[in-house]
């Protein structure tokens, strides 16, 4: 799938969700924790509640790693961050391409966070490290 596909999705995807990165991440933790509460209450079975407790991880990391890319997002399009610095003359689109992005209204803060990892703490820091006054 190219990059612009994927930028187009995860806009989609953003508005479901709280305009407040925050917000989601934290609903996100609550729903969690739980659910993992009421597991724990109901299920006596050790392989089931160490599944649970696996998924439980699984769901604390996917919040994080969304709320890290929408706040980086967030931080570019509200020009809190400088991210002139961040285009170089390797980083080209297509005439396609750029016309896709100017036809959806896709934001500079989408074109930057598609080109990070947010899966892991390494991704993370690489991505904000890039920004040197945040």
């Amino acid at each position: 799938m190219k990059r612009i596909e994927i930028i187009l999705e995860n806009i989609k995807a953003r508005k479901t969700r709280s305009r407040v990165p925050l917000f989601f991440f934290i609903e996100k933790i609550e729903i969690a924790d739980k659910l993992l509460e009421k597991i724990h209450k109901k299920i006596s079975s050790k392989r089931l509640l160490q599944e649970a407790r696996k998924q439980y991880i699984i769901s604390i990391v996917t919040a994080s790693e969304v709320y890290f890319k929408d706040k980086l997002v967030w931080l570019i399009d509200k020009k809190k961050i400088d991210c002139s610095k961040f285009f170089d003359k390797e980083k080209l689109y297509t005439h396609s391409d750029i016309k896709t992005i100017i036809d959806k209204k896709i934001t500079i803060g989408d074109l930057i966070a598609s080109t990070f990892n947010f899966q892991n703490i390494n991704g993370i820091e690489k991505a904000f490290s890039k920004f040197k006054k945040l």
